[in-house]
């Protein structure tokens, strides 16, 4: 907790590179990244980054932190990149509330559900767009039904 960065921020190069690194592997994956400021060295955009994660089928659960917080422009594209893949956002103004978000997304990963279905044929291989939405009683007026956008046919 005594580092200091300094130099470039390649934020959006670096959740490209390891969204693509673990997408290959087997089993629930996740991506937590601490920024504590905006990406000012990335070759590649946020776009990238979602789109990668969205073909690796990865959530990213983004935080900010120290300065990131105070701008609103990374503040909208790390809660957009958590969005569009399925993740969560969070801010953390010190150190100590990092154990409290593991503790939040690892309680998240441990309460989530697969659901499938088998789409209609096509020869369209690009983004398909979903929508999961929850109806029935009051029992579930508490729910929250968070889930990806869609997925790349293949």
């Amino acid at each position: 907790m005594r580092t200091r960065a300094a130099g470039g921020t390649a934020l959006f190069d670096a959740l490209t590179c390891v969204t693509l690194e673990i997408g290959t592997r087997t089993g629930k994956k996740a991506v937590i990244v601490f920024t504590d400021d905006d990406d000012n060295a990335s070759v590649l955009n946020s776009q990238r980054v979602v789109e990668q994660a969205k073909r690796s089928g990865i959530p990213v659960y983004t935080v900010a932190q120290g300065e990131a917080p105070h701008s609103d422009a990374l503040a909208n594209r790390l809660k957009d990149i958590a969005r569009m893949t399925g993740g969560k956002t969070y801010g953390a103004i010190d150190a100590h509330e990092a154990a409290q978000i593991f503790q939040d997304v690892s309680a998240e990963l441990q309460h989530t559900y697969l659901l499938s279905y088998r789409p209609p044929e096509s020869k369209d291989e690009g983004w398909r767009r979903i929508q999961v939405s929850l109806s029935g009683s009051k029992e579930y007026k508490d729910c929250t039904v968070r889930s990806k956008e869609g997925y790349y046919a293949n």
